[in-house]
């Protein structure tokens, strides 16, 4: 049991050492000046009929490695149209998250497990609300802009959440994000006033959805809690009429018998 602990702890380690490397590159290159947009327009068109499959490869690295993968998603917009440019960036997302996902799992998952059994109960409860209902965890988590992609799928290999909940969740959620991220960018570049307004509303929406979904979820709490007390009032009031049934029915029967 103490070699399997250990070992869980190194591979926790070598999973922190993986993604400070991996920030640090991005780091590094961005002070460079290496990473811009144009570069790697360049970069993929020069793949000619394969800059699909480029773009999708770079999307999966980029996902896994914390490169800020909006950009990416504006570019698929230039390059590829809102269609295609939402399949391409949908699916580079979708298995990078995936191999993100799996990359936590595997080095860090039971150590998490074995932390929070011993020491944070709290987090505990958390995991498993999270394992309870890891689609809309998931699909939630996804659609909001303020939670870091990358972050947020090796977070989430961290949990308890079933891989088919993390998939779908991620899937749906992905796609939502980058349609209307990729629906705004071919927008402006077409300049055609009208689509510019709808993929503004819907971008809006797509920023207020966290606080909209815990608002909501809060009230169906409230009307849930509600109907509970009704129901166990209703139930109180009913045992009382009963009992005050019974009282006057015995009365009766012991006048008669007198």
């Amino acid at each position: 049991m103490e070699r399997l602990r250990k070992r869980d702890i190194a591979k926790f380690i070598s999973l922190i050492i993986l993604i400070i490397v991996f920030l640090g590159i991005v780091i590094y290159f961005n002070l460079q000046g290496h990473i811009n947009i144009d570069i790697i327009q360049d970069e993929i068109k020069s793949y000619g009929g394969a800059a699909p499959i480029a773009y999708i490869v770079i999307y999966i690295i980029a996902l896994v490695t914390f490169f800020p993968i909006t950009l990416l998603t504006i570019l698929g917009a230039i390059l590829f149209g809102s269609i295609y440019g939402s399949i391409y960036s949908t699916i580079g997302a979708l298995i990078g998250a995936i191999i993100a996902f799996y990359i936590a799992r595997f080095l860090g998952k039971r150590f998490v497990d074995n932390l929070t059994e011993i020491k944070f109960k709290r987090i505990k409860k958390y995991n498993q609300q999270i394992a309870k209902n890891g689609f809309a965890a998931t699909f939630v988590a996804r659609i909001s802009p303020v939670l870091h992609y990358s972050g947020l799928s090796y977070l989430l290999g961290l949990t308890r959440v079933r891989f088919w909940d993390y998939f779908w969740g991620s899937f749906i959620g992905i796609a939502v994000w980058i349609i209307i991220v990729t629906y705004l960018s071919d927008s402006l570049v077409s300049l055609k006033p009208t689509d510019i307004i709808i993929s503004s509303i819907l971008f809006v929406i797509l920023i207020f959805i966290l606080p909209i979904y815990h608002y909501i979820k809060k009230y169906i709490r409230y009307l849930t809690n509600k109907k509970d007390n009704n129901q166990s009032l209703g139930k109180q009031n009913e045992n009382k009429y009963s009992h005050t049934s019974d009282f006057k029915k015995s009365k009766v029967s012991k006048t008669k018998k007198k």
